[in-house]
């Protein structure tokens, strides 16, 4: 029968078909903070900083982790201050920029179970903690400030320091705990207590797409950047050799298993150039309004995400499971078709 030689291909087909779909690039992520032995590289991932994972929240009792989810405050001053950095015409409200702002941090919850951020700026005052500009990026601390994270827009005068990027994340973590994973098991690794996200008063920013201008920097984009930051996770493009990945192919997603992330994880110097968390410390930020592969791949081996006490569903079974699905219903459909046009021959024989 015609029909029936004509399934094969039609098969053939549709795996190619599906193939192409679920084939997406993929490449590593780099964690904060790093080793400076390249022998003890593969170490970075088991000394990794990360937000604990415990029911209690800063706001209610006063404990700082993911419960009651990450809280961030905007300094008062914020949108007075960045508001005529803005070439945007007109210029955006201050609502709009703090919608953006809380937006542009549910891009990093979406599809997240755990995660999530809320805006504590009218109960927690910001506190700029000034003793980080001093210290290391990342250090133990004992005294944090302000709320679990907080936004300022600052000029180079103010902090003291070499301003040079669009914006600076400056996070202090404790290693007195260990935190509690997203998998419910505490582990080794620093414990994220506090973040100040810095944007540059120096550099100009716009809010809108039509907007775009190739010397100033997408608002959104630099704040993606720097949430990231703030997580634990740090420049792709900067450091190759503190780079990790599943494997060496840029075409597969980086699943990570929720019981244990470290599984499969190996250094890979293939950086994807559309990963949000490439550095662009001297360049205008270009508009990116979603994660990459690899900047999910970072954010579930920090935070895994477990359904049901499994494992995060991998893509490759989602993959077979559709390309299963997709050839049993065109199989059927053609010995639908098939035994019709047999009714149809009968009823005129």
């Amino acid at each position: 029968m015609i029909i029936r030689s004509l399934i094969i291909p039609i098969v053939i087909i549709a795996s190619i078909l599906t193939i192409t779909i679920y084939s997406l690039p993929a490449f590593g992520f780099v964690v904060l903070p790093k080793v400076s032995n390249n022998d003890d590289i593969a170490n970075e991932l088991l000394i990794a900083a990360r937000w604990t994972n415990v029911s209690k929240s800063l706001v209610n009792q006063n404990f700082r982790g993911l419960g009651g989810g990450i809280e961030y405050a905007i300094a008062p001053s914020f949108c007075s201050q960045i508001l005529p950095r803005f070439i945007d015409r007109p210029q955006p409200s201050c609502e709009e920029i703090q919608q953006s702002i809380q937006q542009t941090f549910d891009i990093w919850a979406q599809g997240h179970p755990i995660l999530k951020f809320v805006n504590v700026s009218s109960l927690i005052k910001t506190q700029l903690d000034k003793t980080l500009f001093n210290l290391e990026k990342n250090t133990d601390r004992q005294q944090f400030f302000g709320a679990e994270i907080d936004l300022f827009a600052l000029s180079q005068e103010v902090i003291f320091i070499p301003f040079r990027g669009i914006a600076y994340t400056y996070s202090a973590f404790s290693l007195r705990e260990k935190p509690f994973s997203t998998n419910n098991h505490q582990i080794d690794g620093g414990t994220i207590m506090s973040a100040d996200i810095i944007f540059n008063l120096g550099k100009c920013y716009y809010l809108t797409n039509d907007s775009a201008n190739q010397f100033c920097n997408h608002f959104t984009t630099v704040l993606l950047h720097e949430i990231g930051h703030a997580l634990g996770l740090d420049h792709p493009d900067e450091n190759r050799l503190h780079n990790f990945d599943t494997d060496n192919n840029p075409k597969n997603e980086i699943v990570i298993n929720c019981q244990n992330q470290l599984q499969g994880l190996k250094p890979s110097q293939n950086i994807d150039p559309q990963a949000v968390m490439n550095s662009k410390l001297e360049e205008a930020a270009p508009i990116k309004l979603a994660l990459s592969f690899d900047d999910l791949g970072g954010r579930d081996f920090l935070y895994p995400i477990c359904i049901a006490g499994k494992d995060k569903y991998p893509i490759q079974w989602q993959f077979l499971v559709i390309w299963i699905g997709g050839i049993l219903s065109i199989v059927l459909a053609a010995y639908k078709y098939e035994r019709y046009i047999s009714r149809k021959r009968t009823k005129i024989y």
